[in-house]
């Protein structure tokens, strides 16, 4: 199995990106975050609607609460993080999961042709993740299947006869004839 089944960013991302004008006040993100049950809204230039900055719970809880500032009187684009990190739709998940560890960030906007079309984020990588498990388990049996068809030919330890095909059979490696002489003997 050399070709891996790629998983691409546009497969996972989420296109309902909740977005706020980088001049709507911190209060209103933080209730449309708690309306649509999300830990994000990306803040957009009112003038040509394109991405500037993000707003993520940890933002409100770092630079409004645990500043003792009421989130009434302060603007989404004092307190966003920007720039905003962008990945394109085509790109591998692999990349993406990488480049949010080495950035340390939790989410990618997705963005194609300088258009916003969707975000990504830990959360939706961790839903497939037992998709991915799967995957590498079964590729963990196909490789260790061809492994034994592979290398499995030697003498037999039960009656010394060269085989081209040995099994492991209590930890010893037999030809086809004595296993079948085993099996007929188990009945």
């Amino acid at each position: 199995m050399d070709e891996k089944k790629k998983i691409w960013v546009r497969e996972i991302m989420n296109p309902d990106v909740e977005v706020i004008p980088a001049t709507a006040t911190v209060q209103e993100a933080a209730k449309r975050m708690k309306e649509q049950e999300i830990g994000s809204v990306i803040i957009i230039d009112p003038n040509n609607k394109k991405p500037i900055g993000i707003i993520t719970e940890r933002d409100i809880n770092n630079r409004v609460v645990a500043e003792n500032k009421l989130p009434s009187d302060i603007m989404c684009k004092e307190i966003m993080s920007s720039p905003v990190i962008t990945i394109a739709p085509d790109i591998e998940l692999t990349e993406a999961m990488h480049q949010m560890a080495t950035q340390h960030i939790k989410r990618l906007i997705v963005m194609e042709k300088q258009k916003m079309i969707g975000i990504i984020s830990q959360s939706d990588i961790l839903e497939i993740a037992p998709y991915m498990i799967e995957i590498l388990q079964d590729v963990s049996k196909i490789m260790n299947e061809r492994y034994k068809s592979e290398f499995l030919a030697g003498y037999c330890e039960k009656c010394g006869n060269w085989s081209d095909v040995l099994d492991e059979i209590d930890e010893s490696f037999i030809c086809e004839n004595c296993r079948t002489k085993r099996n007929s003997s188990n009945f």
